[in-house]
């Protein structure tokens, strides 16, 4: 994998005031970085977190140097806060199971990546993913009986089509194409619009909403100004559906039938629910499919074993998911009471990070993690988290990745990017690390 123009990173911890690095940054822009939220970095017991890569398609170095330690270890934040930084396959497992950890951001030492994540998630609209049971249970119940394998794998024609018409469309404009923008964004934009109910019209909504709640770099008014536009849009909606309910399978139908009329829900809980899955669940499938194809373009060897052999689709999107881990800081918790993980106690009221991209690389769990292999065992990856909060439409984002990744290099077998990795951008201040574009020729 070529990786000599990208020179190592500096870790960083800007401050709330000087937070204005612009999302665009290629790693190599960020190196000495001088914004921190404190001035003796000497007699910091505590090391900075770093967020900037050495190398696209892995994490920060950091990450291994925590992983010779045993259990989690010690990191300051943007802020001069500390937090503990879990990156053991284990150690992650095990506190993303465990109930003694909360996701309610108001607790005591939950841990915030950044000044607009932190804005977000206390001053934003309530986010179920962010709870504890019992009410946490109770839109998860609801969401498992919309959410099957046989409701999803209903959805699989559809996925083709839109998969087989981006891609004749991408191949009648000729290269090279855009292939984030014109094929990786738009395969889960539409399958989501499809599956929620939302028209054509609205899908650049909830595309710009799920943009800005994500980019950790960016003012926390734009998030707020393009959810608030997200949420109305989704209320005349809902209250459309409410005069005249259907009896389809859409998330919007069901809910009105099988929640809001029941009693189950109330009219805002149900937009909760469908905000939430808009903005989302999208970005992450999106930029799983676009990291994806990177590794098999770095790595034809790969790519044309998955070319040769489709059969091995289903092994190779675990493999990718793994590997490509685009979740970067979403796990975070805030011990409600003393709990030991690792041979380390944590004591209540302080945050953990549960580094899924961290787990994911782990030698113990996965030999030679670095090294992209479609054939290795790694049905057992962290992509969609662990326990209670894992992610309910994996079956559909696994789905969607098979679909992608077959159809793509039995449709363009020669297939290569038309520019080196290193001139790639890449959202290192992201939720869900990813390229903003690149460009792909065949």
């Amino acid at each position: 994998m070529p990786d000599a123009a990208y020179e190592p990173g500096q870790t960083f911890a800007p401050i709330i005031e000087s937070w204005t690095m612009s999302n665009d940054l290629k790693s190599d822009d960020l190196r000495g970085c001088p914004f921190h939220s404190h001035t003796n970095t000497q007699e910091a017991t505590a090391p900075d977190f770093a967020i900037v890569r050495e190398h696209p398609l892995n994490p920060p170095e950091q990450l291994k140097e925590l992983r010779e330690r045993p259990g989690p270890s010690k990191v300051r934040l943007w802020d001069g806060s500390e937090t503990w930084v879990a990156t053991h396959y284990e150690d992650v497992r095990e506190i993303l199971g465990n109930p003694a950890f909360s996701t309610v951001t108001t607790r005591k030492g939950y841990p915030f990546v950044s000044a607009q994540r932190q804005d977000i998630l206390i001053n934003g609209r309530p986010n179920f993913t962010f709870m504890d049971p019992p009410e946490h249970t109770k839109f998860r119940r609801t969401l498992a009986r919309m959410f099957t394998v046989e409701r999803f794998s209903r959805e699989r024609p559809f996925i083709q089509k839109i998969v087989d018409d981006l891609l004749d469309d991408m191949e009648e404009k000729g290269p090279p194409a855009d292939f984030v923008n014109s094929f990786a964004l738009e395969v889960p934009v539409r399958v989501l619009a499809n599956l929620v109910g939302i028209p054509p019209e609205g899908q650049e909504l909830f595309l710009q909403a799920g943009k800005d709640r994500f980019d950790l770099s960016a003012d926390p008014s734009l998030s707020h100004n393009s959810g608030e536009a997200l949420w109305n849009y989704l209320d005349d909606l809902l209250a459309q559906q409410e005069r005249n309910p259907g009896d389809g399978d859409e998330v919007i139908t069901r809910l009105v039938v099988d929640a809001i009329v029941p009693g189950k829900f109330t009219r805002d809980e149900a937009l909760l629910v469908i905000n939430q899955l808009l903005v989302a669940g999208f970005d992450t499938t999106a930029s799983t499919i676009a990291i994806g194809t990177l590794a098999l373009l770095q790595n034809p060897d790969q790519f044309e074993k998955l070319r040769s052999d489709p059969s091995k689709v289903e092994n190779a999107v675990h493999e990718i998911l793994r590997y490509a881990t685009v979740l970067q800081f979403h796990s975070s918790r805030a011990a409600k009471e003393d709990v030991e993980i690792g041979g380390q106690l944590i004591k209540a009221g302080e945050g953990v990070l549960a580094l899924l991209h961290g787990a994911n690389r782990d030698p113990k769990e996965f030999p030679d993690p670095d090294k992209f292999d479609i054939d290795r065992d790694a049905a057992h990856h962290l992509a969609f988290s662990f326990g209670i909060h894992q992610c309910l439409g994996q079956s559909l984002a696994r789905l969607e990745l098979q679909i992608v990744f077959a159809t793509l290099l039995k449709r363009f077998p020669n297939l290569r990017l038309a520019q080196p990795l290193s001139d790639i951008e890449f959202m290192t201040f992201s939720l869900a690390y990813g390229p903003h574009s690149f460009l792909v020729e065949w």
